[in-house]
């Protein structure tokens, strides 16, 4: 199962079966070497668990592991953004502070500038944390901020050194998938995203929960 009890997506679970496939392709085209037979020059020159990951991910027969990847990327998107917002509210000095709500039919009359984040919210924040880190090669690729706590920056080191390792021969592969992926993927990413604002608006404005 690649869900918790509670319902989150388990990415270790999940990060411990795409390494599994990616052992297993390795393993796969080495053999295929030792037999005499001529790999894929991508596949053999793909030696990341990100990059097997990326062409799985891609791939026609991930439809459905695509899916569900796509809502839990909304919901970590989401989660990660509220935080960032509460934290940004902390920094100014109104993380209690609340502003009145003009909206005829609310069950309350004010609401609170900084965001309402769950302890939900904080294990999808670190799904979120450990997919990057493990699609740029396990490595650090986001982490805490030095200066404001459960502040998530961007390591411009690890970054750098993602960016100048990344296999050639891997980008002209997806290269061409690019257009109908974009297409597809950032408009249902939009739609769920706005879809799931606003359903916490109105449950958080006209539903009195306790």
């Amino acid at each position: 199962a690649i869900y918790e009890k509670e319902g989150v997506f388990d990415i270790d679970r999940v990060i411990d079966v795409l390494q599994a496939f990616d052992r297993y392709t390795v393993n796969s085209n080495s053999s295929m070497g030792d037999q005499g037979g001529s790999s894929p020059p991508v596949l053999a020159a793909s030696k990341t668990s990100g990059e097997t990951t990326m062409k799985f991910i891609i791939s026609e027969e991930a439809g459905f592991f695509r899916d569900l990847l796509l809502d839990e990327v909304v919901k970590s998107i989401d989660a990660l953004t509220r935080q960032q917002l509460w934290l940004l509210a902390d920094v100014l000095g109104l993380r209690n502070a609340f502003v009145p709500l003009l909206v005829p039919g609310a069950l309350r009359p004010f609401m609170p500038i900084a965001p309402r984040v769950t302890a939900e919210d904080k294990k999808l924040i670190q799904n979120i944390v450990k997919a990057i880190n493990f699609l740029s090669g396990d490595k650090d690729m986001l982490q805490e901020s030095s200066r404001v706590e459960n502040m998530l920056v961007v390591n411009p080191r690890v970054l750098q050194s993602t960016v100048t390792s990344v296999n050639p021969n891997l980008v002209r592969e997806l290269l061409p998938f690019v257009p109908s992926m974009t297409s597809d993927i950032l408009p249902k990413i939009t739609a769920k995203l706005l879809n799931r604002i606003t359903a916490r608006a109105v449950r958080e404005v006209f539903v009195d929960e306790v």
